[in-house]
């Protein structure tokens, strides 16, 4: 794919899996006239490949270090990469200055959940957080288990029947909240920096001309069609939790509810 020179602004979509990440970044690309299959997220292969960044990667395994590269993901073979990249602000900056997108999406895991990198760059980042962390942990074990698709654009998909591990949802809580929450402290002053939340963007409602327009004066764009609707259904509405009473449990939600600050 070729979308020719580089010519709009570049905002980064900060976040965590399963918060909408797909939706929010199909949404801003689709108002902004780019409706288009492509690789957005940082650690695919083929976004290096696509946004003339394979400069950036490195493929000497002797040299890997967990602390300071990450791993390509290649999506032909559904595998990962022996290739990796330096997580560091030349890095990000480099995928900015020549993504072809409106839109990218970079998660936390893919920096090493390192906040000093985004604390230190100056283009635009909407920080995408999921309020109820029960709940994205509950879609990410789905997720992470195969129990059904990442993406579901076909309303005519059948549900599917799963049983979930609660103490498994409860560690993933306990590990990923703070890390998020760090985040979202550290960069709550940042001028750069406009934290959105996942709970509210996905009501339309709330997809008024303000909000509208205060996305364009952030990200220094222009849309070309506001009514723009992505074709993704909620995932969530495609799954019968079999143990659904114990699952849904009121106590887990609130005790791991991110609130905004």
């Amino acid at each position: 794919m070729n979308l020719g020179n580089k010519s709009m602004n570049t905002t980064i979509l900060l976040s965590e899996q399963r918060c909408g990440t797909t939706y929010l970044s199909n949404i801003i690309n689709g108002m902004s006239g780019q409706v288009k299959s492509g690789y957005y997220e940082l650690f695919f292969k083929n976004f290096f490949i696509e946004n003339n960044l394979m400069h950036l990667v490195k493929c000497d395994l002797e040299k890997f270090d967990e602390n300071f590269h990450y791993n390509l993901y290649d999506t032909s073979i559904q595998k990962w990469d022996k290739c990796y990249y330096d997580v560091s602000e030349n890095t990000i900056n480099e995928a900015v200055n020549k993504c072809r997108s409106f839109v990218f999406k970079i998660q936390l895991f893919q920096i090493l959940n390192k906040v000093n990198i985004v604390k230190k760059i100056k283009s635009p980042v909407l920080y995408l957080i999921r309020k109820n962390q029960w709940q994205r942990n509950l879609s990410m074990y789905c997720h992470e288990n195969n129990l059904i698709s990442t993406h579901i654009t076909n309303k005519n998909t059948k549900k599917v029947d799963v049983k979930i591990d609660k103490d498994i949802v409860k560690k993933r809580c306990e590990y990923y909240n703070p890390i998020i929450k760090s985040f979202q402290k550290e960069l709550k002053n940042q001028k750069n920096v406009k934290t959105i939340y996942y709970e509210d963007i996905q009501n339309k409602e709330y997809w008024t001309d303000e909000f509208i327009n205060e996305l364009e004066d952030f990200m220094k764009v222009k849309f070309t069609d506001r009514n723009y609707i992505p074709p993704f259904k909620k995932t969530r509405n495609f799954v019968n939790i079999i143990n659904e009473a114990e699952i849904m449990d009121d106590e887990m939600i609130k005790k791991y509810y991110i609130k905004k600050i």
